[in-house]
């Protein structure tokens, strides 16, 4: 008998990654390409599962302090996310990458995710927001 491919026994959760600069300068904040990376790095919780990145989404120059739909990419991702249903985890850096709003402007963007099934916001810091249920 042939040997079991690995691959086909791996779990695909569809996900999205998310990165914010809200300067040009550089070394201000830490730099687009490194967030990439530390996100390419993420793996999920659960066993026998690894992400598919389905889509990159990118804010230069834009505050996290700003509101969900007055971050170009940010709404864009969300607009994808509702067209497709089929993304469940939200990847980050850092989760003031995600947003530096106060807690209630974070949890109503939060629960718009949520209201589209995104059940997961992992961040590369291991402070990921998760909704999933037990």
């Amino acid at each position: 008998m042939p040997p079991v491919s690995k691959e086909k026994s791996t779990k695909v959760i569809r996900a999205v990654a998310y990165c914010r600069k809200s300067t040009a300068e550089e070394g201000y904040e830490k730099s687009l390409e490194g967030q990439k990376a530390r996100i390419l790095k993420l793996k999920p919780a659960e066993k026998g599962t690894r992400y598919e990145i389905v889509g990159w989404y990118t804010d230069t120059g834009v505050s996290g302090l700003k509101r969900a739909h007055q971050r170009p990419d940010y709404a864009r991702m969300v607009n994808n996310i509702r067209r497709r249903r089929d993304i469940r985890d939200v990847l980050v850096d850092q989760m003031d990458r995600f947003s530096r709003n106060d807690e209630m402007q974070t949890l109503h963007a939060l629960q718009d995710l949520r209201d589209l099934d995104v059940r997961y916001i992992h961040s590369a810091q291991d402070v990921g927001f998760n909704q999933r249920h037990s």
